[in-house]
């Protein structure tokens, strides 16, 4: 959902559903697959700001929280781990709906 504050600055703030594509530790001369051992899928909450153009361009900031423990851990033994996304975007439209 974006909110518009002027013409062309808005706020927005919505779900994300993400999906893990591989997961590798690398170290020097060392690299191990992960992708195994964490939970692939994640349902992240989003927020941001962002500026359009007149020619239909967008440039903007996101921030998003991930809801699922991506590690598998418990909270009683062992870090919960959760993602954070901070994301900067430049994007165009293609085609204007009305």
């Amino acid at each position: 959902m974006k909110l518009y504050f002027a013409e062309s600055t808005y706020a927005e703030i919505g779900p994300q559903i993400a999906y893990l594509m591989s997961a590798k530790y690398k170290e020097t001369g060392f690299e191990e697959d992960k992708t195994s051992s964490v939970k692939r899928w994640d349902f992240l909450a989003m927020g941001g700001i962002g500026h359009e153009t007149e020619w239909g361009g967008n440039a903007g900031l996101r921030f998003g929280f991930g809801f699922t423990n991506t590690s598998g851990a418990t909270v009683g033994s062992s870090t919960v781990f959760r993602n954070l996304l901070l994301q900067l975007y430049v994007s165009f439209n293609l085609k204007e709906i009305e």
